[in-house]
């Protein structure tokens, strides 16, 4: 029979928590945006990019991102196909079109000063409560406790938290249950306390093996000690993905340009450029799929001739299989796009595809057409 934890858990003793800290001081990592002493735009960076990213993946496009707009006045005045393009292949494009606006606001509403405020920031578009309290916290030192992935797993191991923590009543539970760990430690800066306890989801109190010889916490950690240590955190079962099949084309005109688009700024991956096509729809080939979607989105009649490849892309909703085809106008139509369902469109050498932003799963895609592809 398993062991089971008996009684409702309070906050640990600032002992313990002490101990938490210390451990954080000696062996946290060594990140770009940790050393530049909490610079607010640093901070406010890549907590927009740790959204979705894990940390070793966010680094490089982090630097990348800094060293192409190291202010937040460059951000702001910056078109947002440059700061698309900054951001290509992070994905979660939301991201960059929400930071993009609010360094725009930011600029103009609050004079160029990020504010220090929780409720001033979760004003600000893409800024939630876990954004609010990481920037508050880390660059003003706000008493705002953190609750991501990390500290989730750290306080329902610690407590043995009995519930699925994906609802919304156990997220209020658990933000709570946080807030009191902090406001249980007052001799620490929020910024110490925050980091320690995400540095330790990370590091230590990990999804699967943690490593509990090393914690700090595992003297009044009630799954781990009763064994019990991977049965939590406890989640609700998920759906299973939806495979959606999508076909898209490549199109050259007689200069040899190739047709691109670009999707409207509020749709998924909005902004993006990308190749004409689209869902398929019931009872319909993907050829001919094809073809009605270039005419719908940019009013060429065309032919979808042999299918070139597919390539999966999978999101946090839906996994898509996109097949490629190499596509012919047909005989004496225009070859002159127009933008129905789409934000732009234009033909483009193929050596200057590389100025824009395109989707992490269209990268297959480009490299064939750097390799030429029979048109």
């Amino acid at each position: 029979m398993r062991k089971k934890a008996k009684g409702k858990p309070g906050p640990p003793a600032p002992s313990s928590l002490a101990a938490l800290h210390a451990w954080y001081s000696k062996n946290a990592r060594a990140l770009p945006w940790r050393e530049s002493n909490a610079n607010p735009y640093h901070v406010l960076v890549s907590e927009f990019l740790l959204q979705q990213t894990q940390v070793k993946q966010a680094i490089p496009y982090y630097e990348r991102f800094i060293k192409k707009f190291p202010t937040l006045s460059s951000l702001a005045s910056a078109d947002l196909d440059s700061v698309l393009k900054a951001w290509e292949g992070c994905g979660y494009y939301a991201r960059a079109r929400n930071l993009h606006k609010t360094a725009q606001i930011i600029m103009k509403q609050y004079d160029g000063k990020i504010p220090s405020s929780h409720a001033a920031l979760l004003s600000l578009p893409g800024i939630g409560p876990y954004l609010a309290a990481s920037i508050s916290s880390i660059a003003y030192q706000q008493p705002h406790a953190v609750l991501d992935g990390n500290v989730i797993r750290v306080l329902a191991r610690a407590s043995a938290y009995p519930h699925a923590v994906d609802s919304p009543k156990s997220k209020k539970e658990l933000q709570k249950m946080a807030q009191d760990w902090l406001d249980q430690s007052p001799a620490v800066s929020p910024s110490l306390h925050n980091q320690s306890m995400m540095e330790l989801g990370a590091l230590i109190c990990t999804p699967r093996n943690p490593k509990c010889a090393s914690c700090p916490l595992a003297g009044i950690c009630r799954a781990h000690l009763v064994g019990r240590e991977e049965d939590f955190p406890i989640k609700a079962r998920r759906q299973a993905r939806p495979l959606i099949q999508v076909g898209t084309g490549f199109l050259f005109n007689q200069k040899g340009e190739i047709l691109i688009s670009q999707r409207y700024g509020d749709d998924f991956l909005g902004g993006l450029w990308e190749f004409p096509g689209g869902k398929q729809e019931e009872g319909e080939s993907l050829a001919r799929c094809v073809e009605r979607e270039f005419m719908e989105e940019v009013g060429l009649p065309i032919r979808a001739r042999d299918e070139l490849m597919v390539v999966r892309a999978e999101y946090t909703h839906k996994s898509v299989d996109m097949h490629v085809f190499r596509c012919v106008l047909q005989k004496n139509a225009s070859s002159l796009p127009r933008p129905l369902e789409c934000q732009a469109v234009k033909w483009e050498k193929i050596s200057n595809l590389g100025k824009y932003a395109f989707p992490k799963a269209n990268r297959r895609m480009l490299e064939w057409l750097e390799k030429g592809v029979p048109r």
